[in-house]
């Protein structure tokens, strides 16, 4: 038999799931120098127009299967749970659901960890005001009137594997996957997905010198204007590996849409249209830097702008686009069509457009495997890992080898071992502590083969 525990004020020490639901009658508030643990299964409702204050430490941690419940009422309009100032760094989420508040977390000159968290909000899924930290495995909901799934100002924050859905009730709002202001996000593995009554936004991008986006799918519906990436005064983004799709039937729709001193470089990307829309307009200045990208159904491919090399215009052959299935079918014009220059798709091949690589599947005779030194190998482990991981590679012969990692730009990060190595197993040992958290290629070179393992770095 489960209690009910009314709470408000001032809170910390323990909650537990024999104390469940907690019944919060006012804004809830951790001092700084306290600390509140919340356990598995604890389910915290909230009845009114009240907060979550935290300016100490917060630690709630679930885990899967076993979630921790942050929920308005029907009547209730929530805020949230805020973060505030560098006090509140060390607090934890995990495998915690926060359902109907008007912000789900809002992060306020601070650096808390979130991690496989699930934000249903009407407002902004996540609000981060001059504050850095990571996004990692977070299914972000949003619905209202004019919504952000996730809102950054004056911050550096990382969105890994994360799903992200804006969608907004109102003609004359707007829906926006995420918006950076003064800040430098880095998105990878992610899925955003805008579905709009007003003007719908995948990317918004205001006076941002840096940002990475590699590895996700943009795809923006509306029923009045689609834009996949917005970007102004925001010099040097990179985009590498994305699909951005957009469909209204306006001819105002743009994929990626540069505007004055916007620099971007946009390789191995899918740039999909709706045969009234735009693939890459630049204006006032911009000079996108684009190749080995498939630009295609669109009105204009290019407006103020050039292609490099390698790009296309040519039917991906997505499998089914129109159900949001954005894989590429074995016979796509896109597969080993990227720079092959950049690192290799995790099967050994040439890099893919898009940002859902293809395994190709290659029949190799039966063979005796009795002795795994036989063959060329690299392995890593932890994977994900921070801020150190450790190399294995396996080498059947005497001779020269290159063991290297690589961004996803194809730059060099730091080379391992260029030396002669005798057959056999060999560990090496990479601190990546002065790299930024995203996605890493570990590239094996021989005179005889070439393998790739894709390493993902955490904050």
């Amino acid at each position: 038999v489960f209690g009910e525990t009314h709470i408000g004020g001032s809170v910390s020490g323990v909650w537990t799931e024999g104390d469940s639901p907690y019944i919060v009658e006012s804004t809830l508030t951790i001092e700084s120098g306290d600390t509140l643990i919340i356990q598995p299964r604890v389910a915290v409702q909230f009845t009114s127009n009240d907060t979550l204050r935290v300016f100490g430490t917060l630690l709630a941690k679930g885990a899967a299967g076993d979630s921790i419940f942050f929920v308005g009422s029907d009547l209730s309009s929530w805020k949230g749970i805020w973060f505030y100032n560098e006090t509140a760094s060390t607090s934890e989420l995990e495998y915690v659901s926060i359902e109907r508040p008007l912000y789900g977390v809002r992060a306020q000159y601070c650096s808390p960890l979130i991690r496989f968290c699930t934000i249903k909000a009407h407002s902004a899924g996540v609000y981060a005001y001059y504050a850095d930290f990571e996004l990692f495995e977070c299914d972000i909901d949003v619905e209202g009137l004019e919504v952000n799934g996730v809102r950054l100002r004056g911050s550096n924050v990382s969105v890994n594997r994360c799903n992200i859905s804006a969608k907004n009730l109102s003609p004359t709002r707007l829906a926006v996957g995420i918006r950076a202001y003064l800040s430098e996000p880095e998105v990878y593995n992610s899925t955003i997905n805008v579905d709009g009554v007003g003007i719908s936004f995948g990317c918004w991008l205001d006076y941002v010198d840096k940002a990475v986006f590699s590895y996700n799918l943009i795809n923006v519906i509306s029923q009045s204007q689609s834009q996949g990436v917005f970007l102004f005064e925001s010099r040097y983004p990179v985009f590498v590996n994305n699909t951005i799709a957009v469909a209204s039937g306006h001819y105002a729709d743009k994929c990626i849409y540069a505007y004055q001193n916007s620099h971007p470089t946009i390789e191995n990307c899918i740039l999909y249209g709706d045969k009234f829309s735009n693939g890459v307009v630049a204006s006032d200045g911009c000079n996108p830097l684009i190749g080995y990208t498939d630009i295609y159904n669109h009105t204009d491919n290019l407006i103020g702008c050039s292609v490099g090399p390698g790009c296309i215009s040519q039917d991906p052959l997505f499998v089914d686009s129109d159900k949001g299935d954005f894989n590429l079918m074995v016979h796509s014009p896109c597969i080993d069509a990227g720079n092959p220059a950049a690192p290799f798709d995790p099967d050994n091949t040439v890099a893919d457009m898009g940002c859902y690589p293809v395994t190709q599947v290659t029949y190799v005779p039966p063979q005796d495997l009795s002795n795994p030194l036989d063959y060329y190998l690299v392995e890593a482990y932890p994977n994900p890992f921070n801020p150190t991981i450790r190399l294995q590679i396996n080498i059947p012969t005497r001779q020269e080898v290159n063991l290297s990692i690589y961004n996803l730009n194809g730059e060099l990060v730091r080379e391992i071992v260029a030396s002669t190595l005798d057959a056999g197993m060999h560990h090496f040992t990479w601190n990546a502590v002065n790299s930024a958290s995203g996605i890493y290629w570990a590239v094996l070179a021989t005179d005889e083969t070439r393998n790739a393992l894709q390493l993902i770095r955490l904050k």
